[in-house]
């Protein structure tokens, strides 16, 4: 299973909370997505953490994490091979999170 490859996601976020200004390679209306995106992070400890609906801090994962953790999750020690739902469930219990993982848990099942 090959997780989607652009940029690392959390590239852009890194940079906003270290110098406070939106990445210059953003247009106007980007910008404004961006800043109203960036209000559910936050960071700590120089790791991103995206604030759940119920304001649990979820830890914001690479790429390459996020294919680690879902192989686990899914294939791991429980040997459960869940479906999509219940491994995305699953990871978010354990408070990870990357923004394509609802796509890459049912793309896994």
């Amino acid at each position: 299973m090959k997780i989607n490859q652009e940029s690392d996601w959390l590239k852009k976020f890194i940079f906003y909370f270290r110098i406070s200004k939106c990445p210059k390679s953003l247009d106007r209306f980007q910008r404004r997505r961006f800043k109203l995106q960036v209000m559910k992070f936050m960071m700590v400890d120089n790791r991103i953490y995206k604030k759940s609906f119920d304001q649990t801090l979820l830890r914001c994962v690479t790429w390459d994490e996020a294919q680690r953790i879902l192989h686990e999750f899914h294939y791991g020690l429980s040997r459960g091979n869940y479906s999509g739902p219940t491994t995305t469930t699953k990871i978010l219990q354990a408070r990870y999170y990357w923004p394509t993982m609802f796509q890459d848990s049912f793309k896994i099942a």
